[in-house]
Parts: C-alpha cells; structure tokens; sequence
C-alpha cells in the first residue's frame, strides 16, 4: 500500500502578535486513532502538548516543528500575519522503520560492518537519504522514518553495491 505523506505544510495562518511573537495553540492527535498525542515537542513552546493533546506556544520562527518518539517529525511553515489568536490542530503519522540482518548466503555468518544506506522514493521532505552500518550480528536498524517507499543498498567489500528497490 503506497503512502504519500508531505511532510511540508504551507500554511498561511493570522495570529495575535506580542512584541516577542504570534500566539498559536490547538491540539495534536494521532492521524490514524485521531486519538490526542500526549508529550510532543513543538520547536515554539519549551512544555510539550498535554494529556488532551493540547499545545500552546509563541511563535518567533516561521517553522514550527513537532516532534515525538514513534511519530515521524512534522514540519509546517506558517506565514505569519498579525491577527487575533489561532487555533492550528495537527496530525502525527506514526513512524516508520526499516530493519534487517546482512548473511554470508555460503556460510550463514553475519556480516558485520557493512555500509548500508536508505533512500526514500519520491521525498517532499528534504532528507532521503540515510545511512548506517550493519552491527557485530549483522543486523541494521533504521527508525524514526516517515511512511513511505524506500530503496535499501549495502555496500559489501570490493567495488561491488547490492540494491533493494528502485530509486525514483
């Protein structure tokens, strides 16, 4: 199932403005249960969201970002205009991830230390690519990720690359 997420939401949004900022509250949910999202962290507020989901902050910057483990992080530009309070509710996606364990197919050992790299297919979010090791176990784990489609390489010794997926 093909899942296209933007992770950029252009916005153009009124808020009250104080000499420091613009004031913007409003509750943060889970995309799927639209069940509130207790302890996110939103870059404008130093309290994350409430029990109820519930955020408030004064916005300085015209990037907001909210993060929480398990949730892939949401990044919305705001144009900022002075106006009355607003109230902005949010949706997180939980995250994504990908894991596996790298096999010599003759021996059956793992293959330690590995470079392997992801990418994602078709990104709106500016970062596509990430790249890690396969550990003592063979295994490599990437967490955190945005839903979506993904291309897998691991780099073996040699000038050889072994491919997963199609980059687009």
């Amino acid at each position: 199932m093909k899942q296209d997420l933007a992770f950029l939401l252009f916005a153009s949004l009124s808020f009250a403005q104080t000499d420091a900022g613009f004031t913007l509250s409003g509750t943060i949910t889970d995309s799927v249960t639209h069940q509130p999202v207790a302890g996110a962290r939103v870059n404008c507020s130093s309290i994350p969201s409430d029990v109820n989901g519930a955020y408030s902050c004064l916005m300085k910057m015209p990037v907001m970002i909210v993060t929480k483990p398990g949730y892939a992080p949401l990044s919305v530009i705001i144009q900022l205009k002075p106006a009355d309070p607003i109230t902005r509710d949010l949706e997180l996606n939980r995250a994504a991830s990908i894991s596996g364990r790298l096999m010599d197919r003759e021996s059956g050992s793992p293959l330690a230390g590995l470079r392997v790299q992801i990418s994602m297919n078709r990104t709106l979010s500016g970062i596509d690519r990430s790249n890690g090791a396969s550990r003592p176990d063979g295994s490599f784990a990437f967490d955190n990720l945005p839903p979506g489609e993904y291309s897998i390489e691991v780099d073996p010794p040699g000038n050889s690359r072994i491919s997963f997926g199609e980059p687009k």
